[in-house]
């Protein structure tokens, strides 16, 4: 995940100590398919952790997309929230 997130030059998240018992309550239910508490509690932490990138996201978001590639980003994660967040 970070790899993908350095890559497209976003910033890292930082998973330690005191997020372990968070993400393990949360990667447990992927082991029966369940995706959406990981996918939410990695979700939410990043953006704890990132708020400045959300915000310029936010603001991305709402002005014409020029970038090919930040446009189906953007359109990709809102999916893939809405798909995971309903379960």
């Amino acid at each position: 995940m970070n790899f993908i997130l350095e890559r497209e030059g976003y910033p890292t998240i930082y998973l330690g100590l005191s997020h372990r018992k968070d993400y393990l309550d949360a990667i447990k239910p992927a082991d029966d398919g369940y995706y959406s508490p990981i996918v939410i509690m990695l979700c939410d932490t990043y953006l704890d952790q990132h708020k400045e990138v959300a915000d310029q996201v936010m603001i991305k978001m709402k002005a014409p997309l020029k970038n090919s590639k930040v446009d189906y980003s953007v359109k990709e994660f809102l999916r893939l929230k809405k798909e995971y967040g309903k379960k």
